[in-house]
């Protein structure tokens, strides 16, 4: 695990001080993300629990959900530029569509939202590919372990 995010994470008091306490995150747009990483400077380690904490954020409205958009992506760009970048493969595809839908298709428009169609598929591949090739079995508890480090259940030991 290279970093930690979100409001479920989990710190022992003595590791939490030791990593710079509430002094040291106070200037952060990102403080979880911070968190972990002083954690891990301070010499520990980090790791995903077994359970599965679902976290939904209060967001009330259209505006307040655009706002809540916006405060996500100002931190990824500031904490993962490299995943930033990626996120026009993840949404780019979605805002030209919604820019034909309103304003009609241009050329460019067109081959734009194509080439990122083709580039999510090829994604899609190379991921498939990747984790077929490293996924190994977990006995424990029946998962499989991707490429990634997440587990997903394949109903049986065997990962292919």
């Amino acid at each position: 695990m290279r970093f930690a995010m979100g409001a479920a994470m989990l710190v022992r008091k003595e590791v939490f001080e030791r990593a710079g306490g509430f002094r040291h995150l106070a200037d952060h747009l990102a403080d979880d993300f911070i968190l972990g990483k002083s954690i891990q400077e301070a010499g520990y380690r980090l790791e995903i629990a077994e359970p599965v904490v679902e976290s939904l954020p209060d967001v009330g409205g259209g505006r307040e959900c655009l706002r809540h958009q916006i405060r996500w992506a100002r931190t990824i760009r500031i904490c993962q530029p490299a995943g930033y970048l990626g996120s026009i493969l993840l949404q780019g595809f979605s805002l030209l569509t919604l820019k034909m839908l309103l304003f009609g298709p241009d050329k460019f428009t067109v081959f734009l939202s194509l080439g990122i169609l083709a580039a999510k598929a090829l994604a899609n591949v190379a991921i498939r590919v990747l984790r077929s090739a490293i996924a190994k079995p977990n006995p424990r508890y029946g998962f499989c372990r991707s490429a990634s480090g997440s587990y997903s259940s394949h109903g049986s030991r065997d990962c292919a």
